[in-house]
């Protein structure tokens, strides 16, 4: 039994902190007022993500096992040990998925389809015939699709009928995949052939390094470019986050390029009190430019555009 534990990754579910702001976007816009039923709601998607989200796991590193044999980090992982086996992991499988999504639909309709779509990219990613983790760039987008839907499990768990601003979603969407082109640079450094990276991940063994690096500004861009969309289109305070959001994705670039570095294991980064604390300045700085109005940048900003 402690093989099939280990095997839900537990410790990954601090992952799911990506719901909260979503949560709090939607706290904040809509000044709802102090209720009990939203944090209990808050507390019920977070289970019931955390519980998808193994069952995800359970599937990729049953499927991922052989490929897994090949990496110097996840040989020493159970489904390696072939002392795991299949009706159990799909028995284990199916009873995550159907508590999680009983428990989403406690909370309302919104929260289940968003739950539904987090289990459902977990098959696209890990199950053939779809098996997107195979594809050159799908790897990347799709297994980040899982934090625009992070957010908006966060956001209906407020009850909220509208819909994220698409360019935050967007951007969400972008953060996301840069954190995820970052662990692809780490697991590439990792071989010196070709081959071996084909045997760890197929899509590995299609890019190189230099495409690696342009695809993670790629993505920071695009992201950063949505979320001043966002700023411009909804409330242009929100752009004097800009030089922090630049400094976030810099460090990370950075520490991704290095010998040590926490992008092999970004759940490791939740763990980081650097991380959190300049996270926690970042919410309180997104709290602050939400709540005031400077008239002087819109005069800026309207006079740069139309010079």
């Amino acid at each position: 039994m402690k093989n099939y534990i280990k095997m839900l990754r537990i410790d990954h579910w601090i992952k799911n902190l990506f719901i909260l702001p979503g949560f709090l976007l939607g706290y904040l816009i809509f000044d709802l007022g102090f209720e009990s039923k939203y944090f209990i709601n808050l507390f019920i998607v977070l289970i019931a993500s955390s519980l998808i989200a193994s069952a995800n796991y359970l599937i990729n590193e049953w499927l991922d096992r052989h490929n897994d044999a090949k990496h110097p980090d996840k040989k020493e992982r159970p489904a390696v040990s072939g002392k795991i086996k299949i009706k159990f992991v799909i028995i284990l499988y199916l009873t995550l998925i159907v508590i999680g999504l009983f428990l989403s639909f406690m909370v309302n309709i919104y929260c289940f389809w968003a739950c539904f779509a987090f289990a459902v990219s977990g098959i696209i990613y890990n199950v053939k015939p779809f098996r997107a983790k195979d594809i050159k760039i799908f790897d990347v987008i799709v297994e980040s699709f899982n934090n625009p839907l992070r957010m908006y499990i966060g956001w209906f768990a407020l009850s909220i009928e509208a819909l994220i601003p698409l360019s935050l979603i967007f951007s969400y969407w972008f953060f996301g995949a840069f954190l995820m082109n970052c662990k692809r640079i780490t697991d590439f450094k990792k071989f010196d052939e070709i081959k071996s990276r084909k045997l760890f991940r197929p899509s590995l063994g299609d890019y190189t390094l230099n495409q690696l690096y342009t695809i993670a500004l790629i993505y920071s861009t695009l992201s950063t470019s949505f979320f001043m969309t966002f700023a411009v289109r909804y409330k242009i305070e929100m752009i004097i986050l800009l030089p922090m959001i630049v400094m976030v994705y810099s460090l990370y670039f950075l520490n991704c390029m290095s010998d040590e570095s926490v992008a092999a294991e970004p759940e490791k980064l939740m763990k980081s009190r650097k991380f959190m604390y300049l996270s926690i300045f970042i919410a309180l700085l997104f709290y602050f430019l939400l709540r005031v109005d400077m008239p002087i940048l819109d005069k800026i900003i309207f006079y740069a555009f139309n010079l």
